[in-house]
């Protein structure tokens, strides 16, 4: 047997040498792709949920649902279809006559019940002074029937 030489596999050589600007190239080529898909998403997201439209007359948009915390008549509406609207923006004025005629209601009520209070005071102390004048007069039956009409005399106080 003759013995040959086993023969290492030689290392793959490099490709041929790239050019310097070539790298630089690549990656400004991939820098300006992501710029291009990022601006044509944002195009495509204006275009399609920002503004929508439609041919059918169904529309994906953003809405909201409008609730007054009381009911009754609308009487303004300052705003237009489709509007843009910001935020403490006036979107409509209710009628405030009912409220209006309640309050009055109430506060004539509250001066009346204020009115009644004092009535009940001076009826009370209508029944005092009637209640004193009373035992007063009931005091004077016991001593003696003769002496209550009359006015009495000073006595001097001792000191």
């Amino acid at each position: 047997m003759s013995a040959t030489p086993l023969r290492r596999p030689e290392l793959a050589k490099a490709p041929a040498a790239q050019h310097p600007w070539a790298r630089l190239f690549g990656r400004i080529l991939s820098g300006v792709m992501v710029l291009v898909a990022v601006l044509l998403g944002s195009y495509v997201y204006k275009l399609y949920y920002a503004n929508p439209r439609t041919d059918n007359a169904y529309v994906h948009a953003n809405t909201a649902a409008l609730a007054a915390h009381v009911s009754g008549q609308i009487v303004q509406l300052p705003i237009k279809d489709n509007q843009h609207v910001k935020k403490h923006d006036l979107l409509f004025v209710v009628d405030p006559r009912p409220y209006k005629l309640a309050l009055d209601t109430a506060t004539t009520k509250l001066k009346l019940t204020e009115i009644e209070i004092k009535t009940h005071r001076h009826t009370i102390n209508s029944a005092a002074a009637q209640l004193a004048q009373r035992k007063m007069t009931s005091g004077c039956w016991a001593t003696s029937i003769s002496g209550c009409g009359r006015p009495r005399k000073r006595s001097k106080m001792r000191n």
